[in-house]
């Protein structure tokens, strides 16, 4: 029998989804705000991410009815300033924390896991690693149960659009400490054979991006750094979901 964690998540995936349809079809721009944010459902509404330079990965929770409206005003008070050319960061800064995207300090990972959400789509060495024509960005931070001993957040999930979705631990390039190679045999026991049923429910119905098949097969990564330069010779592909494959960038920064 299904949880009531897992309806409550399915029932405010559907409503983000909606909303988030209601919203791009009077949005005159919407590609350039989906490289800014993103949405997430979660079991008490859900959440507006973005993934800007100055604020990556702050979120704003949003009541599910009001969601499209607070889009929109998103769109109109913010779109000027997502261009990477723009140089006013402060003035940037202060309008996205006005609209309640807070400044608690920034997690090493942070960073590395906004750039990639923008750039994977567009990276041809990683999707030449990955062997794959398309890469989309699905979803972050992505969790269908409750356990509060175990909380397995999925960093990213990547989808080609056809038949392979991707998981995606993240970890800064210096973090010595955690194993995200555990981490995704962990993930995949869980949402591609445990909770493969919900996963793939709650996928289908996705805000923004989501898959369009039930027969996929699951791939997971270990992620070490990002940027647009992937080390090829230090990266290692997946084999079996006991043997996941690992991501190293070269990292300057």
């Amino acid at each position: 029998m299904r949880n009531d964690y897992f309806k409550t998540i399915m029932d405010n995936t559907r409503t983000a989804a909606d909303q988030w349809n209601e919203f791009a079809e009077k949005c005159g721009d919407v590609e350039a705000f989906k490289k800014a944010f993103h949405l997430r459902p979660t079991k008490k509404g859900v959440t507006v991410v973005s993934t800007l330079e100055d604020k990556p990965m702050r979120g704003v929770h949003s009541a599910k009815t009001k969601l499209a409206q607070f889009l929109k005003e998103l769109y109109d008070e913010e779109l000027h300033l997502i261009s990477k050319d723009n140089p006013n960061n402060m003035k940037k800064f202060k309008l996205l924390t006005s609209k309640g995207f807070g400044d608690r300090k920034y997690s090493n990972e942070d960073p590395y896991q906004a750039k990639m959400i923008n750039m994977m789509s567009g990276d041809s060495t990683l999707k030449s690693f990955l062997k794959v024509d398309r890469l989309n960005f699905i979803a972050s931070e992505f969790i269908v149960y409750n356990n509060t001993n175990k909380r397995k957040r999925l960093d990213i999930i990547g989808y080609d659009g056809l038949s392979k979705i991707f998981f995606f631990e993240l970890k800064a390039p210096e973090n010595k400490q955690d194993d995200p190679v555990k981490q995704v045999v962990g993930y995949l026991n869980r949402y591609a054979i445990d909770e493969k049923d919900q996963t793939l429910e709650v996928l289908s119905n996705y805000p923004i991006n989501s898959i369009n098949t039930s027969n996929v097969v699951f791939h997971g990564y270990a992620v070490y750094g990002y940027s647009d330069n992937l080390d090829t010779a230090k990266s290692k592909p997946f084999q079996n979901i006991d043997k996941p494959g690992v991501l190293k960038f070269i990292c300057n920064e």
